[in-house]
């Protein structure tokens, strides 16, 4: 495993429907949140702020925990520390959950990682200080490799008790059988819905549909093919161009569609509904994670939680926990780099640099229940 990659956060998403806190509340001395009346000490959500606030700091800077995420969520630093107090509860109401069910971290499996990356970095002390370089510790580490052996064994488990059965399966397929489908399409892609009406003029007009996308689509994947985006199935594509694509008779073209990519002329090659046989596996996993999700959702509304930490009043770490970044990166190869970086990279870092907030703006972060037992590397 590559120190330089180790986690930003362990975390698990759960929908809040509700708000559960207490901030400013006068909290009792060490304690961070009580779930259910136990403790989450101050001592954790330092070690998990610091492990989100180091990996933002030695990615963009100190200036970038400055900067307003919008919509008056504060800034990114506060915005860290109210993800990462959601996340220490949520994570607090699972593993309650999983205890009262006999379920536990493989500790022995634990330790045989510790000592595998001990020998990778050439011993004990070399690991603690490449984590040291991260703004880690090798008490975080250790909870970290707890934590997703516990959450590996709690989703196994809950998975097989909340399985769809083969009736609910049926049910399912019957009532949204036109969802399950196989397609081959065509698209040109534009930014501009003005040039996509004057594209489909064209092509009303009899202007060949692969001439024009080759002119004038933007998509580098399929513009010189003719516009051919081949096969593809139900799920794979941007909902709205997919709704469009079940709106069509096969050989029809649309009007504009309007999608996150852009403006979206679709011509419709084929298109056959899929027999049960080869979705009823893809219908019981979605089935479950719905099950499953509810599940989760339902164990935040019966916990009483407290949360004394108010995220935007500023917090100081312990300087144990704060990373030092290097001198040499930040200033003279930084400057060094920017007159190497053309606008495009610049783009891109701001586009990382939004997609951090976004990230930290939500509440609820996982679409699928089983991926929301998730660890971002």
């Amino acid at each position: 495993m590559n120190i330089k990659k180790i986690i930003k956060v362990c975390a698990i998403g759960i929908t809040l429907t509700s708000m559960l806190t207490a901030c400013g509340e006068k909290a009792p001395q060490g304690v961070a949140a009580t779930v259910n009346g136990v403790d989450i000490p101050t001592d954790k959500f330092d070690m998990e702020y610091a492990a989100q606030r180091n990996s933002i700091v030695l990615q963009y800077g100190e200036d970038y925990l400055k900067e307003d995420m919008g919509n008056g969520k504060g800034t990114v630093d506060q915005g860290i520390r109210q993800y990462v107090l959601n996340n220490l509860v949520q994570m607090e109401i699972v593993k309650q959950d999983g205890e009262a069910k006999g379920i536990k971290a493989d500790i022995k499996n634990v330790e045989e990682q510790l000592n595998a990356l001990y020998k990778q970095e050439g011993g004990q002390d070399k690991f603690k200080e490449a984590l040291k370089k991260q703004g880690l510790t090798e008490e975080f580490f250790k909870n970290y490799l707890e934590t997703k052996e516990f959450l590996s064994e709690y989703t196994k488990k809950m998975l097989e008790d909340l399985k769809a059965t083969d009736e609910d399966v049926k049910k399912e397929y019957d009532a949204h059988k036109d969802e399950y489908f196989t397609a081959n399409a065509a698209h040109i892609l534009v930014a501009d819905e003005k040039e996509a009406k004057e594209i489909k003029k064209q092509l009303d007009e009899g202007t060949d549909f692969a001439k024009l996308a080759k002119e004038k689509s933007t998509d580098p994947g399929s513009k010189d093919n003719g516009g051919e985006l081949g096969d593809f199935s139900n799920g794979v594509m941007d909902p709205d161009f997919e709704k469009a694509v079940k709106s069509l008779k096969v050989g029809e073209i649309s009007s504009p569609v309007k999608t996150t990519y852009g403006y979206h002329i679709i011509k419709l090659n084929s298109f056959n509904n899929l027999e049960f046989d080869k979705v009823k596996d893809q219908i019981s996993k979605k089935l479950t994670d719905e099950k499953f999700t509810k599940y989760l959702n339902d164990l935040e509304k019966k916990a009483k939680v407290k949360k004394y930490i108010d995220p935007k009043k500023d917090y100081e770490l312990k300087e144990e926990y704060k990373v030092v970044v290097p001198k040499k990166e930040n200033e003279e190869q930084t400057k060094k780099d920017d007159k190497k970086n053309n606008s495009s990279n610049k783009n891109t870092q701001n586009q990382n640099k939004n997609e951090n907030k976004k990230t930290i703006n939500k509440n609820s972060f996982y679409k699928s229940a089983e991926s929301r037992l998730i660890y971002f590397f």
